[in-house]
This record gives C-alpha cells, structure tokens and sequence, in this order.
C-alpha cells in the first residue's frame, strides 16, 4: 500500500477533532462561561470544516493536491498552540474554527491522493484511511490524559508539523 504517511497524518488529523472535548469542563470554569455555551466550543471546528468544503475544493484545483494536504496540515499544526495561549473564550473559538479549517483541506485531499496511489484497490485504502480517523479519535478523546496540561497543545503542533515532513 502507497501513501502510508497520509495514513499516519490522518491519525493525527483525528486528534485534532477530539481532543478538546474532554476539556470542554476546564474551558467552562477557566473563562467562566455558562455550560448552555460549552457545545459552541465543537461547533466553531465543525464550521471551520463545514464552510471551507467547497472552498478548500477550489484550493484544491489551484494548489493541487499535495500543496492543499500540506497547507491544511500546517494549519492545524498552529491551532493546538494558539489554543494554548488564549486568555479568552472567544480566542478558543477562533483557534478552534482555524484547526476546522485547516482539516478541511486535508480531509478530501488525503483521501484522493490515497485512491489515486492506490487505483487497484482504492476501497480496501480508503477503509484503512478511515479506520486510521477511528484511531485518532480514541486517542483525541485520552490525549489530554495521557499528557497533561499545556504540554498537550505543544505536542499535538509538533506531531501535526512533523507529518509535514
């Protein structure tokens, strides 16, 4: 199988979808904001992703399809950091909306090159691509557990920035 590193990089991609969740509690206390407002904290992601669909098909079409995978991973590497230094609820959200964005442009992406690497069995490439996507998640939903504290938003932007590579 060809493309394994995209494999990889969705496994982190994942990550970037929940491991904020379990933080959901300590953004509520810390900017002391109502628990009727913590499920704005997952939406802001999934508008980033929602409204940069067909934006970042376009990007696509220009940058192709590498250069649109890369740039969308770039930017999630810089969200976990950005989420790290902010001093408000609302700089959460930016941050969050961004790393949304940034997923867009690697979701579809990844999955093309992977079925073109792939022609002959494009099916069996995109299973192991989304199971890849099940993996990330389980780690997201236990990331801030198995590392702690702000260390966790350093060392997502470094996984997420070294799958660049």
């Amino acid at each position: 199988m060809k493309g394994i590193r995209i494999i990889v990089a969705r496994i982190i991609y994942a990550i970037h979808w929940f491991y904020l969740a379990p933080l959901i509690p300590y953004f509520i206390t810390k900017f002391d904001i109502p628990v009727d407002l913590s499920g704005i904290i997952p939406f802001s992601f999934f508008l980033g992703t929602g409204i940069m669909q067909l934006p970042s098909a376009y990007i696509s079409s220009k940058l192709g399809l590498r250069n649109t995978l890369l740039l969308g991973l770039g930017i999630m590497s810089l969200s976990p950091l950005f989420i790290s230094f902010s001093n408000s609820f609302y700089l959460v959200l930016i941050s969050y909306l961004i790393d949304g964005i940034g997923a867009s442009m690697f979701f579809s992406t990844g999955g093309g090159i992977l079925a073109f690497l792939n022609s002959n069995s494009p099916g069996l490439v995109l299973g192991i691509y989304n199971s890849a996507f099940a993996l990330g998640g389980l780690i997201g939903l236990n990331w801030s557990l198995i590392l702690g504290g702000k260390l966790n938003f350093y060392i997502l932007s470094l996984i997420s920035f070294i799958s660049l590579l």
